[in-house]
């Protein structure tokens, strides 16, 4: 299946959830387990989460869009919800240092995280 297009169910555009999970990978690449390979790739995993946030779905739902059960897609919710979190706070220090306010996407990211974080 090619990438779905996830700016109507997420929020951001393409290259802002790229961006995201490029943020993301750098935060887990150094600690990444070796062993059995994840259900879903980083990107899909950071879609299902901003999906799952912003829609307000059940996670059965969720799961079934994603080719997922609901079990598989709470621990991956659980687990991005977390790396995504510490990537924007990353990006918040980044911006805090340099004296500049966030871009209109991580700012609004920030609020629809804070705000519908089940």
């Amino acid at each position: 299946m090619g990438l779905l297009r996830y700016q109507s169910t997420t929020g951001l555009a393409a290259d802002q959830i790229e961006e995201l999970v490029a943020r993301v990978w750098q935060i887990t690449y150094c600690t990444r387990k070796r062993g059995r390979p994840p259900v879903l790739g980083l990107y899909r995993a950071v879609a299902l989460t901003l999906v799952y946030v912003r829609q307000n779905l059940n996670q059965a739902a969720v799961g079934h869009l994603f080719g997922v059960s609901q079990q598989t897609l709470s621990i991956i919710y659980r687990k991005m919800l977390q790396l995504i979190g510490q990537a924007l706070s990353n990006i918040q220090k980044a911006h805090r240092a340099l004296g500049c306010p966030g871009s209109a996407w991580f700012n609004a990211l920030v609020t629809l995280l804070m705000n519908n974080a089940h």
